[in-house]
């Protein structure tokens, strides 16, 4: 069952999940498979690793600026404030 439970936080979808143990219950003769099963799975995780730390990498910049603007008192986010750094007027 741990297992089972690791390929569904690999996100491994449930008919794949039992091919895999349909797989398993041939024995050896069917390891060939499961290996290709698994690498294709790992091919996969790496992919939404990657997206996964893009995503990290661009909320880790927003909180730094959210940081800057609470330190600053300027909202240079919102188009509509005067501090908005697109806005070529100085603020008094």
């Amino acid at each position: 069952m741990e297992w089972v439970q690791c390929l569904r936080a690999c996100n491994m979808p449930l008919a794949k999940i039992k091919t895999y143990i349909e797989l398993a219950q041939q024995g050896l003769k069917s390891a060939p498979q499961r290996k290709a099963l698994l690498q294709k799975q790992l091919e996969t995780l790496y992919a939404q690793l990657e997206t996964l730390h893009h995503a990290e990498q661009k909320i880790a910049h927003k909180i730094q600026l959210y940081t800057q603007m609470i330190k600053e008192q300027k909202d240079f986010l919102n188009p509509l404030s005067p501090t908005y750094k697109g806005n070529s007027k100085k603020t008094p």
